[in-house]
């Protein structure tokens, strides 16, 4: 198997089919698998992601994503690994695609994706964008570090993609959101230290 497309939720029923459904030709076009590991969803999330996948598990959370993400690593059969959020939406998934159906994938260790932080629905103004490593050689060593703001360390080369990641997770017109992701972050943030 190719690849492993790897996810951590919690109620994230809001945006997660949407999610899933722009993966669906990645699933489609490479030989891939789909892991979901719920951290404790109240809401309809899991039966949502079981539309999708029979590969849900649970893992009770543990004040460190990292860690939770790891989960994901430990099941992965593929010889990739791609990780995405469920408030993220993948765009131009082609090259990715192409990436995995052609000789790049023998040539280079990490993908980098776009990643469009989205702050005001329906304004291009409002947004940041970055470039994340998300896909990845798995090496039988390879893990995520960090309780928050976790990455995992890679070796290049790399290959920029044109593949996006549209991130809904700190709208600003969303108070009560980013409210909970302050806490959320700052409590982590201090474990951290």
């Amino acid at each position: 198997m190719k690849l492993t497309i790897g996810m951590i939720v919690k109620n994230e029923s809001r945006h997660l089919k949407k999610c899933l459904e722009a993966l669906q030709p990645v699933l489609d076009g490479v030989d891939s698998e789909l892991i979901i590991v719920d951290t404790g969803s109240t809401d309809n999330t899991v039966e949502i992601a079981r539309q999708f996948t029979d590969k849900v598990y649970f893992h009770e959370w543990e004040d460190d994503f990292a860690r939770a993400r790891n989960v994901t690593i430990d099941k992965a059969r593929g010889q990739w690994y791609f990780y995405i959020d469920a408030d993220e939406v993948l765009e131009k998934a082609e090259d990715i695609i192409e990436f995995f159906n052609t000789d790049k994938h023998n040539r280079f260790n990490a993908l980098a994706v776009k990643i469009k932080n989205i702050h005001i629905e329906d304004n291009d103004q409002a947004v940041s964008e970055f470039y994340s490593l998300r896909i990845i050689r798995l090496d039988g060593q390879t893990r995520f570090k960090g309780r928050i703001h976790e990455q995992i360390p890679v070796k290049g080369p790399v290959l920029l993609s044109k593949a996006c990641l549209n991130h809904r997770g700190y709208l600003n017109t969303d108070q009560q959101l980013m409210e909970r992701k302050f806490q959320r972050n700052s409590e982590l943030l201090k474990k951290a230290l």
